[in-house]
């Protein structure tokens, strides 16, 4: 598997060309690694992007016109190697075009690039996508980092949103949008601890938050993470349970509504791309002390 791995002063990444996949952020003054690392014990991958639908569609299949097409949970670009089109001491470009086998369960010709860039103590990553067809394309797109909670349960970690927010979340059934309100979350000094019952009913889904990040930190070490996503429509939190990772997820589109058959155009929160178009968005990760 090709690995590549760039540093600067303060941190390093790897990633696999295998699905332009972040695999290590470490932070060079003790090596610390901040990334899961794939133990299929819980979860087998480490920072896999959602490309060209976020979360599950129902019965695992989507409409475009008059024809049906099946697809996984999270789309294909996770498990597709793509091409290393650029680098330098501190950048890594990948690029994923539509070819025969994409073509076949998604009638759209597109070039998906990912960019990750070292700037000081902060991981910058960017989405790119082209519309290289003659229609309109319809996709959504998303990351799916994990993080490593190094010794939980026993060492208390804590989620930290940027503002005072009003939390309540989209409920998940069959891991689908459900009608009507999930729970509601109370923030104590804008945190929620990482528990093991946290994520019993699968994943934390936000939309609208007007928090632009949301830190991770171990109780009485002032190490942890600050993960900006400004600009993503939608947030998601997830772990298995009792597992020692947490991944922050910030989305453009979810999964389909419960019971939904309709064309994947009138999908909500389905981002519309017209011919010769392109979408960019970037979310960020800073290493903290």
């Amino acid at each position: 598997m090709k690995i590549n791995t760039i540093r600067n002063q303060s941190i390093s990444i790897s990633v696999a060309a295998n699905g332009a996949e972040l695999r290590s952020l470490r932070r060079n003054a003790d090596m610390h690694e901040w990334m899961w690392q794939a133990n299929a014990e819980y979860w087998p991958r480490t920072a896999p992007v959602l490309f060209p639908i976020v979360g599950k569609l129902n019965e695992n299949i989507y409409r475009h016109g008059s024809d049906f097409f099946p697809m996984s949970q999270h789309g294909f670009a996770r498990d597709m190697e793509f091409n290393l089109i650029d680098s330098g001491d501190d950048f890594l470009i990948y690029r994923l075009d539509s070819n025969e086998q994409t073509l076949r369960i998604y009638p759209f010709h597109f070039s998906l690039e990912i960019e990750y860039r070292l700037i000081d103590s902060s991981l910058e990553v960017f989405y790119r996508v082209v519309n290289q067809g003659k229609q309109d394309m319809y996709f959504s797109i998303g990351a799916h980092p994990g993080f490593s909670l190094e010794g939980w349960p026993a060492k208390k970690y804590f989620l930290e949103f940027e503002k005072d927010e009003k939390l309540s979340t989209m409920r998940l059934q069959d891991g689908l949008i459900a009608d009507g309100g999930g729970n509601d979350i109370e923030l104590q000094n804008r945190r929620i601890e990482i528990t093991k019952d946290l994520f019993l009913k699968d994943a934390l889904v936000f939309e609208g938050l007007h928090s632009s990040w949301l830190g991770i930190f171990q109780e009485g070490n002032s190490n942890g993470l600050r993960f900006n996503f400004s600009g993503f429509p939608f947030l998601g939190i997830w772990s298995k349970p009792g597992a020692p990772f947490v991944c922050i997820e910030p989305w453009y589109g979810h999964a389909d509504p419960f019971g939904f058959e309709a064309d994947i155009s009138t999908k909500p929160g389905i981002v519309k791309l017209q011919e010769g178009a392109s979408f960019s968005c970037d979310y960020s990760i800073e290493v903290l002390n």
